[in-house]
């Protein structure tokens, strides 16, 4: 009985070290941070050329439309990172991340409801295939000037890490009826 208890113990032990070992080996690479293009919006002769990346068969995911650490915080502003996730799986094989979008220091208030630091969500992506950790601005109070980092995990182990610079949107200009 002791020796099957032991030996029970060494192959669990073997066991936790091999999947412990296999988180460890997961990581990620950004290959675009910046701004995305609405989804049924065509490209405009101003835009810059987009960078050349290889989605993949069958890709529904936010085109990328300029590549920048710094962008002004405009209400429908769609930015973040792609990312390619790297893992001993096979490609192709779905992994779940979780990615932290944390806010600068005085952290996002919504209306009503104590400021916020950060936001996260589940997400499933492909091992080698594009993925994404994104943000909209949908309202005015979601745009905090600041750093604003885009954080990915593999369990407990971040894996991405990329800062975005968010800046105050120019102030309005309001016009007089006459005006042109």
């Amino acid at each position: 009985m002791t020796t099957t208890l032991r030996l029970l113990f060494l192959a669990t032990s073997c066991l936790c070290s091999v999947a412990a070992s296999a988180a460890d080996s997961i990581d990620a690479e950004v290959i675009f941070r910046g701004t995305f293009r609405p989804p049924f919006e065509r490209p405009s002769a101003n835009d810059p050329p987009p960078p050349k990346i290889n989605f993949g068969f069958g890709w529904v995911g936010p085109r990328p439309r300029q590549e920048t650490n710094s962008v002004v915080g405009t209400k429908g502003l769609d930015f973040g990172v792609l990312f390619i996730p790297h893992a001993p799986s096979p490609k192709g094989a779905p992994i779940k991340l979780r990615y932290v979008i944390r806010f600068p220091e005085l952290g996002q208030v919504k209306p009503g409801f104590p400021a916020t630091t950060h936001a996260e969500s589940e997400i499933e992506c492909l091992v080698g295939l594009v993925c994404t950790a994104r943000y909209v601005f949908d309202a005015d109070w979601e745009i905090v000037p600041g750093r604003w980092r885009f954080e990915v995990f593999s369990g407990e182990t971040k894996i991405l890490e990329q800062a975005i610079d968010v800046q105050a949107p120019p102030p309005s200009v309001e016009r007089k009826p006459n005006e042109v």
